[in-house]
């Protein structure tokens, strides 16, 4: 009797101990979800932070380029407004994120970028990186595209990032620039080579 009675007691021990061991686990399991969809909110709002920044940038830029004296000035002015701020509210309303990874490696084999130009100057003692891109193919709209590159100035590597996208919504043209003004030192008699490792195209919706 007492064996039965003692061989109950364990199983209940151990069903206790199975049960919390489990909860644990869960418990864990819930945490480790949590932080995973967190970093995942925290990588897309950083992208769009950078996305509007970069949105933001192009808009002033083509906004100092229009020809005060045009007669159509008034016009330009109010559509490229008005693709600012649709542009702007894409990126602000989107839920979700999709990103294109293009490397230099896999330039010859992928069907969306044909060309990618680089510029390296010097402005104030710092390195001014700009970046043109253009399409085989114009991919599905996007909002970002990021160009990581790797700068050599008196034979020190340095990394750069350039954030790149459109003051406007068409579609019709294969080809977009940006630039990016680094910390990184140099002068105008520095030696200096440049060029890109990495592409990322964004999407929101």
């Amino acid at each position: 009797m007492k064996k039965k009675l003692f061989s109950c007691i364990l199983l209940a021990v151990f069903a206790c101990v199975a049960l919390f061991s489990f909860a644990a686990c869960s418990s864990d399991q819930n945490v480790s979800d949590r932080l995973d969809a967190l970093e995942s909110d925290m990588d897309t709002l950083e992208a769009k932070v950078e996305a509007l920044e970069a949105a933001n940038a192009n808009f002033q830029q083509q906004l100092a380029a229009l020809d005060t004296s045009s007669d159509t000035f008034a016009d330009d002015l109010a559509e490229l407004t008005s693709n600012y701020n649709s542009l702007t509210a894409s990126v602000q309303n989107a839920t979700h994120i999709e990103r294109v990874v293009v490397t230099k490696n896999e330039l010859s084999t992928q069907s969306i970028i044909e060309n990618v130009y680089l510029t390296l100057t010097c402005t104030d003692n710092v390195a001014v990186i700009g970046c043109s891109i253009e399409y085989l193919n114009y991919p599905p709209l996007f909002q970002l595209v990021t160009c990581i590159t790797q700068i050599t100035i008196n034979q020190q590597a340095f990394t750069a990032k350039i954030s790149l996208t459109r003051a406007d919504v068409n579609t019709n043209t294969n080809y977009i620039s940006g630039s990016q003004v680094t910390n990184i030192p140099m002068t105008t008699e520095s030696t200096t080579s440049k060029d890109w490792t990495e592409i990322i195209f964004y999407t929101f919706y």
